[in-house]
């Protein structure tokens, strides 16, 4: 009983360790694969102390049975090698990669495998352990060493684990309290109070830091990052798309919430002749961030001609969910809420996206913008800052008495600019010079690039943090005509808050007599009946269609692949349970094994041993019945011998009591039920039956 105590007390241990990772995935959805790795891990430990199974075999070959059909059955339709090829990379590199995606993260790939991976050796090996070790504190070290690699994958997530700490030090008392009262090595009540002290200051410990402002997160010191776009800025391709003719469709966005345009890349760092962008892009999930500050916005997005890499998203973009297939990688920059795809994508990729964003005019006057050193960058501008501009910000802004104010009337002044598309491009100190008149040659000509640009220049010179958005008017079809750059402030707890200094009015385009659709694919039903088709986007009333969901397909293979082990295991643990008959102990041994083996196979022939036979009952009822009683009958006899008088067998009584076993076991299946032979291979009941053994 005490060994089971233990055994449940590593279980619970270790699942403790994997509720810390609710707050690095994005959703719930690892549980299933979590509870299934631990259970399955503890079951084989289980089943390699009592029954003999290889550790070696039990541990590694079969993981791939419940981290592949969890982890990878995304990739399924692209063949087996990639699925291996995958799943090899997640077990060599995958915590490189928990240590690199953009948290949360999606629980899937390689990332899944890695996680899944730690659990299931830290519950075979704690619980193989508890099973075949006197040692007070060795099923103890791998459960802790578990619960602070969790810990510190996610040490980046705010959030304190005290609670997880306290249980997991009182279930590691617990155990070592059980196994020092077990051990004749440790007097109970010293032994168990140093290990206390131990367990408590190992838990104390983790909580501290668990619960640290200025905790230790690894996180930063090892990244993996997408390479960036090769792109100078994306803000010198407004204009291109704006003298496109005629205007080429790009992707459809039905959206939600008030927003001043669909966003595809965000620029904080200016150096007096360019806007550009020096982030890092992480891979991430359905999950990108837990912002809450701003009114809720969502667009569904249908991809056309728009080229890679960035995608639309809109606000602080919070989740991104896939309809169709998904591109190959998609990465997110926390620092620009961008979002971008490695490789292109196919025409007709949909996707839903959801943001917080605050609105300008809800900005009050007690609305500070951030002053912290997280934006920083944010304000830094280049030396030499253009007299004329410094002298036009303060005169445009000295009557405002709050920075909304001031905001709003530099927005007013560069609205009231005249607009036109043929203006001399750039937006560098120069040419925001000439727009707001403070040079000799003044032209005050432009368009939403130089006028989105001159806001970000004068809110910094105001010590605001801002940056320039660059992205599209939101619009049912969206085409290279609405091409758009915006200008975006900091407020301190609301976010980034857009700001648009380009009149709508004056970038009014005509509505095509009839936009392009763009191809959407199908579903296809699963069993085949349809063939994929390509359909064309429905109307901006009709509600969108959504894929079927597949939560139980993991839960499916990983039952069917448990199943599989349960049957592959079987005849393994026959044939080693055999061996081990034959070849060890003594002679009287080995003739009270072949006897074993031989019930064995009568019990697969539904012949079961009453407890209350002898053998050589046993082998006259089981003999009636097969026509084999005078072999039952001899192996019965030399049976009895060995347990009551093994000094009378003869010299090779072993030998010949296995040679009996041989002959009754190819008797049991004569004529046409050696058809039915297989079956006894994969017959449970011999491993689970209990016999009396001398």
């Amino acid at each position: 009983m005490s060994v089971m105590i233990q055994v449940l007390v590593c279980v619970a241990t270790v699942s403790v360790s994997g509720l810390l990772y609710l707050d690095f995935f994005a959703t719930n959805g690892f549980l299933p694969a979590f509870a299934t790795a631990v259970l399955a891990a503890s079951a084989l430990a289980w089943l390699t102390a009592r029954r003999g199974l290889g550790w070696r075999v039990a541990a590694f070959a079969t993981f791939p049975l419940v981290g592949v059909p969890f982890a990878l059955h995304d990739t399924f339709d692209e063949g087996w090698v990639r699925v291996a090829g995958e799943f090899g990379l997640g077990v060599a590199g995958g915590w490189a990669r928990v240590l690199s995606v953009s948290v949360p993260a999606e629980p899937t790939g390689q990332v899944l495998v890695a996680v899944l991976l730690v659990f299931w050796c830290t519950a075979f090996t704690s619980v193989l352990l508890a099973l075949r070790t006197r040692a007070v504190l060795a099923p103890a070290v791998p459960l802790l060493a578990a619960f602070v690699a969790g810990l510190v994958v996610v040490a980046s997530r705010q959030g304190e684990h005290l609670e997880a700490a306290a249980v997991c030090a009182v279930l590691l008392v617990s155990l070592i309290f059980l196994r020092a009262n077990a051990s004749i090595r440790i007097r109970p009540v010293v032994g168990g109070a140093a290990f206390l002290v131990l367990a408590v200051a190992a838990g104390a410990g983790a909580g501290a830091v668990s619960s640290s402002a200025e905790r230790l997160d690894p996180r930063p010191l090892h990244t993996d990052p997408v390479p960036p776009p090769d792109l100078i800025t994306p803000l010198n391709e407004i204009r291109n798309q704006l003298i496109t003719k005629p205007p080429r469709p790009l992707f459809t966005a039905r959206t939600t919430g008030e927003l001043v345009g669909i966003r595809t890349a965000a620029l904080g760092h200016f150096d007096g002749t360019l806007w550009t962008s020096t982030d890092d892009y992480l891979v991430v999930g359905e999950r990108l961030a837990r912002d809450t500050s701003g009114a809720e916005v969502s667009a569904r997005i249908t991809l056309g001609e728009l080229a890679p890499p960035f995608l639309p998203v809109v606000g602080r973009p919070n989740s991104v969910r896939f309809a169709t297939t998904a591109p190959k990688t998609v990465a997110f920059s926390a620092t620009s809420d961008s979002l971008l795809a490695e490789r292109s994508w196919a025409v007709g990729t949909t996707y839903e996206v959801t943001g917080a964003q605050p609105v300008a005019r809800d900005l009050t006057r007690d609305a500070v913008p951030s002053s912290t050193s997280e934006f920083a960058s944010f304000r830094e501008m280049p030396d030499a800052v253009p007299a004329g501009v410094l002298a036009q910000t303060l005169a445009l802004t000295s009557a405002a008495a709050s920075p909304a104010e001031k905001l709003r009337a530099l927005e007013a002044h560069l609205r009231g600019l005249p607009y036109s598309v043929d203006a001399a491009p750039g937006h560098s100190y120069a040419r925001i010079s000439r727009l707001l008149g403070a040079s000799q040659d003044g032209d005050d000509k432009g368009y939403a690039e130089l006028h989105a640009s001159a806001f970000a220049v004068m809110a910094r010179v105001l010590g605001y943090p801002s940056r320039v958005a660059v992205g599209y008017r939101v619009r049912e079809q969206v085409t290279t005509a609405d091409a758009h750059a915006w200008a975006e402030v900091h407020f301190a707890g609301r976010g980034w808050v857009a700001f648009d200094p380009t009149d709508p009015a004056k970038t009014q385009r005509d509505t095509p007599q009839q936009p392009r659709m763009l191809p959407v694919p199908v579903p296809v039903p699963s069993d085949g009946s349809q063939k994929p088709t390509t359909t064309i986007a429905p109307p901006p009333g009709d509600p969108p269609v959504e894929p079927e969901p597949e939560h139980l397909r993991p839960a499916l293979l990983a039952v069917a692949a448990f199943v599989l082990l349960v049957v592959l295991v079987m005849p393994i643990a026959k044939a080693r349970r055999r061996r081990r008959r034959r070849r060890t102990g003594s002679a009287a041994a080995r003739v009270v094994g072949a006897w074993e083996e031989s019930v064995d196979r009568l019990l697969e022939r539904d012949l079961a041993l009453s407890p209350d036979r002898t053998p050589l009952e046993y082998a006259r009822y089981a003999g009636a019945r097969l026509g084999a009683s005078s072999v039952l009958l001899e192996l019965a006899d030399a049976t009895t011998t060995a347990i009551y008088g093994p000094a009378h067998l003869a010299p090779d009584a072993a030998e010949r009591t296995w040679r009996l076993e041989r002959t009754l076991r190819r008797s049991l299946y004569p004529g046409w039920r050696r058809l039915l032979r297989w079956r006894a291979y994969f017959d449970p009941r011999p491993l689970l039956a209990r016999r009396r053994r001398r």
